[in-house]
């Protein structure tokens, strides 16, 4: 049976540790080491990264914000899962527990930017009580859910 765990991590050579194992993934994460780094610097600073283990091995992250005390909204960043662990829930566990902290910190909103092509993850967000505000632009939607 796997043994699955998940810590947060908050010191940016661990979060640039994390970014390696997906920069072939995510557009923002190909754009190079100082794109990277400062990224990773600004996680450590306003941001918190969940990372899910699975039977040791690092299988996918979350990185998201929950800092806007006025308006009382989160914002998910990144979710990703390694290509070897798709289709084991993963990111479901990674985002009920994004969810969970942005309650606990007092957030009322959580919102998110997704490419309108990643149906995938659409279904996911959807599923988890998400609904499309609006189109950002060509490629990206807005979705948002109510944390009552």
């Amino acid at each position: 049976m796997e043994k699955i765990t998940i810590q947060s991590m908050r010191k940016k050579e661990d979060i640039l540790n994390v970014f390696s194992f997906f920069e072939h993934r995510f557009v923002s994460l190909s754009r190079g080491k100082e794109y990277c780094e400062a990224l990773a610097k600004k996680y450590e600073e306003n941001a918190r990264l969940l990372v899910l283990n699975c039977d040791g091995e690092f299988a996918a992250f979350a990185a998201f914000y929950c800092n806007d005390t006025k308006n009382k909204t989160a914002f998910l960043s990144l979710i990703g899962v390694r290509e070897q662990f798709e289709g084991n829930g993963f990111g479901g566990i990674l985002l009920d527990n994004v969810i969970s902290v942005s309650r606990e910190k007092g957030m009322r909103t959580l919102n998110l930017e997704v490419r309108k092509n990643n149906e995938g993850a659409i279904s996911l967000y959807q599923q988890k009580g998400f609904e499309i505000l609006k189109q950002k632009d060509e490629k990206m939607l807005v979705m948002s859910k109510d944390l009552p």
